[in-house]
């Protein structure tokens, strides 16, 4: 993996809120799903929680499931008609 974006942020509250600009080799690392994030924290100064990042166009499950509830209830409520 090419390219590293460090991004210090202190959070007191549990939260962390840093936006970051990606140059176009970051943005094709990200866009091509080899980009991570890794949290550290004071305890586990090598990382705490590390995951990978990855852009998708599908929605999430909840989404879709509330798109299949609604289009239901429109179903049942035109057959009762």
């Amino acid at each position: 993996m090419t390219g590293l974006t460090r991004v210090d942020s202190s959070a007191d509250n549990g939260s962390i809120n840093t936006a970051i600009t990606l140059s176009a080799a970051n943005e094709a690392l990200l866009l091509n799903g080899d980009t991570y994030i890794n949290l550290h924290s004071a305890m586990f100064g090598g990382g705490e929680l590390r995951g990978n990042l990855v852009v998708s166009a599908v929605p999430e499950p909840g989404t879709g499931l509330a798109l299949c509830i609604g289009l239901g209830a429109v179903v049942v409520r035109r057959r009762r008609r």
